[in-house]
């Protein structure tokens, strides 16, 4: 990396080359991780008339138009990274994703009617026997950025109350146990159905028009309500037939995801996750796109590969991984693991 500039933030970050990594990838993981701290330091910034008042916080706005500055200066000093740090929404831009993403981590509180943001407290939060999440910081010694988050890694064991993780395979049982069913015909127009058997490594390819066999007794189908989107339900034949309608806000929060992924996981034929382990980090190229909770590990503790806004291969330390790969697990993805070069 030659830019001057790119290798005082690195080392600033103690973000470090991968082996196989190339001098664009390293950078756009290095500027990345430093947007996150220009974030969080410009959510710091006060008017002068806020002296001694509450904390109203930085507006949204003030954030995006400041970073998106430094980000247009540092594109011009390396142009290579203009296309990792290119959206495929037209409505979206670098900084409002990273701003999203530090909300989403807990770095950042919306403040002000949630049209302004602030610096969380500081906290030191355990994510395992061997990783602490600084939560609150720009920057600290003995710490490293890992994607949008700052963590401290320690080969001593620390004092840890272990993350109790719901499997989904009882949670759904557990779901189905508590739904609220209807006696009601189907719709008869643009349905479709959840084959959880076909060999797929995607989920939307297991969308077909014919009724599949049932697993625990339903079926999951979807319906086209406009051209962006679908209403999910789950079907079943109990002298009739009888539908519950998944409620919008699990959809919202991608929970309609985890429904597909635990019953191809029922129907042991499981969702893959490529899992390549290299010398120095872990690369994960997923099939399909998670639920909100698993989402949102991702997005706070890795980097993203191909672009800014990928949402399907990630790089990450390995102790990282060791973090996230319990969710994963959980979650009844076939974790595929390799060993790179």
């Amino acid at each position: 990396m030659e830019d001057v500039i790119l290798c005082t933030m690195a080392e600033d970050l103690g973000v470090s080359k991968y082996l196989n990594e190339s001098e664009i990838q390293y950078a756009a993981r290095t500027l990345y991780s430093a947007l996150a701290c220009w974030i969080k330091a410009v959510a710091l910034e006060q008017p002068i008339t806020s002296i001694d008042q509450v904390n109203i916080g930085v507006s949204r706005r003030h954030i995006t138009d400041k970073c998106t500055r430094i980000l247009e200066e540092m594109l011009k000093r390396n142009p290579e990274l203009k296309t990792w740090f290119h959206m495929i929404s037209k409505e979206d831009n670098p900084i409002a994703l990273i701003r999203r993403r530090l909300i989403h981590t807990g770095d950042l509180l919306n403040v002000g009617f949630d049209t302004n943001v602030t610096l969380s407290d500081k906290k030191i939060v355990c994510l395992s026997d061997n990783v602490k999440w600084l939560k609150g910081e720009i920057l600290i010694a003995d710490a490293q950025y890992s994607g949008i988050s700052v963590l401290n890694y320690t080969a001593n064991r620390i004092d840890c109350a272990e993350t109790i993780i719901d499997d989904s395979v009882t949670w759904f049982s557990e779901y189905l146990k508590r739904a609220w069913w209807k006696c009601d015909v189907l719709p008869d127009d643009g349905i479709q159905y959840f084959d959880a058997y076909k060999k797929a490594q995607n989920n939307y390819l297991c969308w077909q028009a014919v009724f599949p066999k049932l697993i625990d007794g339903v079926v999951l189908a979807r319906r086209s309500v406009n051209k962006y989107g679908y209403e999910y339900f789950f079907i079943k034949q109990q002298e009739g037939i009888f539908i519950h309608r998944i409620d919008p806000f699990l959809q919202k929060i991608g929970e309609h995801r985890r429904f597909m992924i635990v019953l191809r996981c029922l129907a042991h034929n499981n969702i893959p996750a490529n899992v390549t382990m290299y010398q120095d980090h872990i690369h994960v190229k997923l099939h399909a796109h998670l639920p909100q909770t698993e989402k949102y590990l991702l997005e706070s503790y890795a980097w993203p590969f191909n672009r800014i806004d990928d949402e399907l291969e990630w790089d990450m330390p390995e102790y990282v991984w060791q973090y996230i790969s319990r969710y994963f697990r959980k979650l009844g993805l076939a974790l595929r693991e390799d060993t790179g070069g």
